[in-house]
């Protein structure tokens, strides 16, 4: 099947109110930049800061919540309607 086809027919099922989506494929990265314990094997030395407390952590670092291309799967609501977390 065509992706314009699924794409399509999808829009149709889902304006139809029929749930067949149960899960979407990640468009982007979801992530955040923080800090972590800094670690001389591993972290580069440009990236070494120190915080209020004193504490040598590496800065910019990206934690990633989901990459691009894996799959959302839909999670269930008590009123048995499926939503994403993309929807939150």
């Amino acid at each position: 099947m065509c992706r314009w086809t699924a794409i399509t027919r999808g829009a149709v099922l889902h304006r139809l109110g029929l749930k067949f989506v149960n899960e979407r494929i990640l468009r982007r990265h979801y992530g955040i930049v923080s800090t972590v314990p800094f670690n001389e094997n591993k972290h580069p030395e440009h990236l070494k800061i120190t915080d209020l407390d004193g504490k040598t952590k590496c800065g910019s670092v990206m934690d990633w919540f989901a990459k691009r291309v894996s799959l959302l799967h839909y999670l269930p609501y008590a009123n048995r309607e499926t939503k994403s977390l993309m929807d939150m």
